[in-house]
């Protein structure tokens, strides 16, 4: 009679536990909020983008203000995080990204290109400031779930890296006026040594029937994450004759083994205003009154979702220099939640915008260098601005600093992949 009595009594404990589950997942009840939740969709070998990101999604009822990490540990022998004995190996950002039937949708990403094959296990947590606003505090974990990353010929339940293939571009900046001779600068992926052609060409139009043509050569030159640059001189004045039409070329070996051409091209501004001057060494209003410090931001192509990307530029900051790096809408709308993580340097969310900082390397010339890797999972489609300066905060009094030095810069996020 005792084991009757025992298996009722876990009967009526597993109605109660179905119960509990059916009350907080599909009805709308106060029970929802009394703890919080984070669920994980299912993650298969499609989980893998052309990135070799492991993007991840959910539900959570821990609304749009909370901010989210996952972090990532190897599974291996008797360690363990709960225990404090085992360090993570990463860990990353997470995004509430929109809503639906009263639930939060987040969204998130786990870079897989450093991590060996192996099972893995991912703890999410909430971080938040102490109340003095000067340390993080991380929550115990609120949910967690394992996955195997295998080799390629791994078959099941495990998931594989994908080889990531880059673009090439080359890209021109806009020329700065300030400057007493004509300088045109770019960056480019294509790699150091790489011989590069050059070509200005005047716009022929009415007034000017023998329009000019400068062509010459220029030698690419290493730079800092993966972004290397190049730079001529025409022999012209900033304030010469145009508008014209640059074009930079070169070559690179494709996969087949073959040559393939790869090219860059900008059109100058109105005539009489010779090569147009962009937003690259700007200062940002309110926000620094004098820049005594050049800082200048590289040309930004136009993005899409789900895309990683460098922002890069050059400054005559010395190198250790930190700058401040906050990608925002023009408007920045408070609809949109914004997060922040210095260490690791990109973080977002449903305010589709980023923020984090960097420090400045050394070039290999008169300027030195910094970039910002980003990544736009966390952005809507849309325009963005993108602001750089070495300002700082003030933790006691809880203000900003202004620094010495500051750009912007716009570009646009479209949707889905071109």
């Amino acid at each position: 009679m005792k084991k009757n009595y025992l298996t009722g009594a876990g009967i009526i404990s597993a109605f109660i536990l179905v119960a509990m589950f059916v009350t907080v997942f599909f009805i709308k009840s106060p029970l929802l909020f009394l703890f919080p939740v984070i669920t994980v969709d299912p993650i298969t070998n499609s989980s893998v983008d052309g990135n070799n990101n492991l993007v991840m999604t959910g539900k959570t009822n821990l609304g749009g203000t909370s901010t989210i990490q996952s972090y990532v540990y190897p599974v291996h022998g008797s360690l363990s995080p709960e225990n404090g004995t085992e360090k993570p190996i990463s860990n990353n950002d997470v995004w509430i990204v929109g809503d639906s039937d009263g639930w939060d949708i987040w969204k998130g990403t786990i870079n897989l290109t450093p991590l060996e094959p192996g099972e893995y296990r991912i703890l999410f947590k909430t971080i938040r400031f102490d109340v003095e606003h000067k340390k993080l505090v991380e929550s115990d974990p609120v949910t967690t779930f394992r996955f195997t990353l295998g080799n390629d010929s791994c078959t099941g339940d495990c998931i594989r890296k994908k080889e990531v293939v880059q673009v090439p571009y080359i890209r021109i900046n806009p020329v700065r006026k300030n400057q007493k001779e004509m300088e045109i600068s770019g960056i480019t992926s294509l790699a150091p040594g790489t011989p590069l052609a050059w070509r200005m060409a005047e716009r022929k139009g009415k007034d000017n029937a023998s329009p000019v043509l400068y062509e010459g050569n220029c030698t690419t030159v290493p730079g800092i994450e993966g972004v290397n640059r190049w730079m001529f001189q025409p022999g012209i004045s900033v304030n010469g004759t145009g508008p014209y039409r640059i074009t930079v070329s070169g070559e690179r070996k494709a996969r087949n083994d073959q040559m393939e051409k790869v090219s860059g091209s900008l059109e100058s501004g109105s005539p009489g205003d010779g090569i147009a001057a962009g937003p690259r060494t700007e200062t940002i209003p309110g926000f620094v009154n004098n820049t005594s410090d050049l800082l200048t931001i590289d040309a930004i192509p136009e993005m899409r979702t789900d895309e990683v990307h460098v922002i890069s530029g050059t400054t005559s900051l010395p190198p250790g220099e930190v700058l401040c790096v906050e990608i925002s809408p023009p408007n920045l709308e408070f609809t949109l939640n914004f997060t922040f993580n210095p260490k690791e340097k990109t973080q977002g969310g449903i305010l589709s915008g980023e923020a984090g900082c960097i420090g400045v390397e050394k070039g290999n010339g008169k300027e030195n260098l910094w970039a910002f890797n980003m990544q736009t999972y966390s952005l809507l489609p849309g325009r963005y601005e993108v602001h750089v300066s070495n300002s700082g905060f003030d933790h006691e009094l809880l203000r900003e600093i202004p620094g010495t030095a500051s750009c912007s810069g716009e570009f646009t996020v479209r949707e889905g992949s071109g």
